[in-house]
């Protein structure tokens, strides 16, 4: 069950940061999914709840920097850093209590991941 678990958190991992992030998207009741002026700079999306989804900040119109995802209880789910649109450093995931799944790094888009004693 576990693996099952790492399983699906690695696939939302590479989903949510390959996809196309529209600046100007909003939820049916009006409340604006994302938060940003221009595709440069400080990026935010929100839950349907408000609460904080991913941050992040783009440069040249591309990823950079350090991005985060949450979960809905505010709980890390993912640290990962990009560098001009590309996945180049740390990638961290975590489960929502807290604890580390994986600890792996980029190099240029490519992942390498650090072995976790998770008891599997």
């Amino acid at each position: 069950m576990k693996k099952l678990k790492i399983i699906a958190q690695l696939s939302l991992l590479f989903f949510l940061f390959s996809c196309n992030n529209n600046v100007n998207e909003y939820y049916t009741d009006g409340l604006e999914k994302h938060e940003a002026d221009t595709i440069n700079g400080d990026y935010y999306e929100y839950y349907e709840n408000g609460a904080l989804k991913i941050s992040g900040f783009y440069k040249n119109q591309k990823k950079d920097s350090v991005w985060i995802k949450y979960f809905k209880n505010g709980t890390i789910q993912v640290k990962q850093q990009f560098e001009n649109g590309i996945e180049n450093g740390f990638c961290i995931v975590y489960d929502e209590d807290g604890n580390l799944i994986m600890d792996g790094k980029y190099v240029n888009g490519r992942l390498y991941i650090a072995p976790v004693d998770s008891g599997l």
